[in-house]
């Protein structure tokens, strides 16, 4: 005599926890919530959950109703030990005046773990609309973040705002899809400008931006301002300070008795070129602390006119006069006719070759090799 089922007796090739698939199923501790109720902003498509607004997990506004369909369902239904929801999948049965899903039918997959057979029942969900938090708040021009943009030791300028915007763009990347303004307001304050976020996370991505790709210094400061009425916690406004250096890409430092050019910045640390060596290298901002910005006017444009073996002859252009300058101050492989920047440093005057204009001169002759290479041929062809 072969196995049963426990309850109907019934043969089977297998059976979970002693019965078989049919009867197992149709034990009534497996409840599964006839109809869900799912809540979407109308502006930005987030969804609730509890008391939060969270966003969209996928592009495709069907396919987060089923995920957010299937965390409802799952927080709903009575399954016992060894039972979960493996899926749900969801088809729409009427649209509202916008051609926005209102009525769903939901095929639930419930699989069990023991033998992994799996059964599909059927639910509904009724998906309404309204403004989340955020949306209603940019709406009446509430915000949770200011951020106060500042140059450091300087007003704010045209360069700046090339950050500024790029920051900008950043938060338009990472919250692609949200559809909702992020900022309230923009005024220019202190030299600089406060800028008002409809939230949190959207102030901190436009700082991080700033901080990693352009040296700022941030800090946060949080304001209790009372209760907030979605979560019933405590509800803060935060201030985000974004300090922008006073060296920037491009700027000539002074560090270590060594000169060198800021070439931009990467996680908040500033990269940096020896103007010596051409070798590139990080500082930390506890070390960018203690750089000295090389002023224009201590920085002079010359030209290597001719040399002997103890000194140069440079012409200073700005000027418009004839000087010596001992070997040590210029580099040995510079050559006659090669333009450079005499700069004040450590306290003495050292003359450094153009090491771009060196570049451009070097592919500039290759070109010209090139092509004259290519007219030799075309010559011999020709012959």
């Amino acid at each position: 005599m072969g196995r049963f089922c426990a309850r109907c007796g019934a043969e089977e090739a297998r059976y979970i926890h002693g019965l078989c698939s049919r009867c197992f199923w149709e034990d009534p501790e497996i409840k599964v919530p006839p109809e869900v109720r799912l809540f979407y902003c109308r502006v930005c498509r987030s969804h609730m959950q509890g008391k939060r607004w969270f966003r969209m997990k996928s592009k495709l506004l069907r396919e987060d109703m089923e995920d957010a369909a299937l965390t409802e369902v799952a927080r709903l239904a009575e399954l016992p030990e060894g039972v979960s929801i493996s899926y749900v999948r969801a088809e729409v049965l009427k649209e509202d005046e916008e051609g926005l899903p209102k009525r769903l039918s939901l095929k639930v997959g419930l699989e069990e773990a023991a033998c992994g057979t799996i059964k599909e029942v059927e639910s509904l969900a009724k998906v309404s609309y309204m403004e989340c938090s955020a949306c209603d708040g940019a709406t009446r021009g509430a915000y949770e973040a200011t951020v106060q943009v500042r140059g450091e030791g300087r007003e704010v300028d045209a360069e700046d705002k090339k950050a500024i915007e790029a920051a900008f763009r950043e938060v338009d990347r990472r919250t692609a899809g949200r559809g909702r303004q992020e900022v309230t307001e923009i005024k220019e304050a202190g030299g600089g400008y406060d800028i008002k976020f409809v939230s949190l996370n959207s102030a901190r991505i436009f700082s991080r931006r700033l901080s990693e790709f352009f040296g700022a210094a941030v800090s946060e400061s949080p304001k209790l301002i009372g209760v907030s009425k979605d979560t019933g916690g405590r509800a803060y406004r935060n201030t985000v300070s974004a300090r922008l250096p006073a060296a920037r890409a491009g700027t000539l430092i002074e560090y270590g008795g060594r000169a060198f050019r800021i070439s931009g910045f990467d996680r908040g640390m500033a990269i940096v070129e020896g103007l010596d060596d051409g070798k590139s290298r990080r500082l930390l901002k506890r070390e960018v602390e203690g750089i000295r910005i090389i002023r224009d006017d201590d920085v002079r444009p010359v030209r290597l006119d001719s040399r002997s073996p103890g000194c140069g002859a440079f012409y200073d252009a700005r000027e418009n006069r004839f000087f010596e300058a001992l070997s040590d101050a210029f580099p040995k492989e510079m050559r006659e006719g090669e333009a450079g920047i005499m700069i004040s440093i450590g306290g003495g005057e050292r003359i450094f070759a153009d090491r771009k204009g060196r570049a451009e001169a070097r592919k500039e002759k290759k070109e010209k090799e090139k092509e004259k290479e290519k007219e030799q041929k075309r010559s011999g062809e020709a012959q």
